[in-house]
């Protein structure tokens, strides 16, 4: 299991029991921990309805048991994207709020 410390909240160690969602405006996910000590949250990621569909299409892709050249290109673009959104929505959504982390 892994253990972290809670940097920003009671300075304790915690194990993380997976990570919690929050529905936030403009139908964005929010995944996070909680430390159980303090209830200090840390954003994983955000996901929002594109990314869901991007995210879909990978899966799709990982699962299939030999890729072709054209696949496996289009699974590298995609994953990409799905970097360069997550970025994106990351910044967006922390520029709105006062949290840092």
């Amino acid at each position: 299991m892994n253990k972290i410390y809670c940097n920003n909240g009671c300075q304790q160690e915690f194990t993380i029991s997976g990570l919690k969602i929050e529905k936030l405006s403009g139908n964005v996910e929010r995944h996070y921990i909680e430390c159980p000590h303090c209830g200090e949250k840390y954003t994983s990621y955000y996901l929002n309805d594109t990314m869901k569909k991007v995210q879909q299409e990978i899966k799709a892709l990982q699962k299939k048991p030999s890729l072709k050249i054209k696949q496996r290109n289009r699974l590298l673009k995609l994953k990409r994207k799905m970097q360069m959104m997550n970025q994106t929505l990351k910044a967006k959504m922390e520029a709105g709020t006062s949290e840092t982390h």
